[in-house]
């Protein structure tokens, strides 16, 4: 008797270890190896693994892992299954914009991007170091919406045809802005073929970097930051969306 009550408490335990490390490591592991996790969990508690759902449909990783640690349903009950869903997401948590316009920015992110072969989470990255999704946002200098263009890279971009609009270029300021931004950062890495470079020309303008290139004058404080700090959050957009498929 006494040694089924210890083999009991032992069990007890190792489900206990085994939830905690699955709600630790969910965020950062492969769907693959976290259904495997799910079905260890079952078998060390001597519960048959019987899942409500398949990890193609909505209702994915995210809530077997609720379900499994007992944990309500609060929030991301329907987790995004492509990137354009993943895209519109991110937009809408952080749009100070209604939901339809957030919407129509998202999916002009999403066919910006694509269309000139970016990952749309890259464009999410820059757009939260920007302005941090905020539509009405402006500078000291001059720069303004949600990828702080200023007026002079504005008529900079509208002036030069070489650079082939692949979309039609919208009377919608806010989606202008997300187009003439990504037009923008694509002409610049073209010329400055690294996307570390691109985006510090960017921040500081191209003539700028080209000088602190030269070493004719020393890089701006903010610049020397901004490519970490946005390929940071690109990064934090991939792991946050990682069982999505390319």
């Amino acid at each position: 008797m006494r040694d089924e009550k210890k083999k009991a408490g032992l069990i007890m335990k190792s489900v206990i270890f085994l939830t905690l490390l699955l709600a630790s490591l969910a965020a950062f592991t492969p769907s693959s190896l976290y259904t495997k996790m799910l079905h260890l969990t079952y078998w060390v508690s001597g519960v048959a693994w019987q899942p409500s759902t398949s990890l193609s449909s909505p209702v994915t990783l995210r809530k077997l892992e609720q379900q499994t640690l007992n944990i309500p349903m609060t929030e991301r009950e329907v987790l995004p299954l492509d990137r354009r869903d993943a895209v519109r997401e991110v937009v809408l948590a952080h749009s100070t914009l209604s939901h339809d316009r957030a919407i129509k920015i998202a999916d002009t992110v999403y066919a910006e991007a694509m269309s000139l072969g970016y990952d749309p989470f890259l464009v999410l990255a820059m757009i939260q170091v920007e302005s941090r999704f905020d539509a009405d946002a402006k500078s000291s200098q001059g720069a303004q919406g949600l990828m702080q263009i200023t007026q002079q890279t504005q008529n900079w971009l509208l002036s030069h045809d070489s650079l082939q609009w692949v979309h039609e270029l919208s009377g919608d300021e806010n989606v202008q802005n997300v187009q003439l931004g990504v037009r923008y950062f694509a002409s610049l890495q073209q010329s400055f073929r690294r996307v570390d470079r691109a985006l510090q020309a960017y921040n500081c303008g191209p003539s700028r970097l080209r000088l602190v290139m030269n070493d004719v004058l020393p890089m701006p404080e903010e610049t020397k930051y901004y490519a970490v700090k946005v390929l940071r959050h690109y990064r934090s957009f991939l792991r946050e969306y990682s069982y999505l498929k390319q």
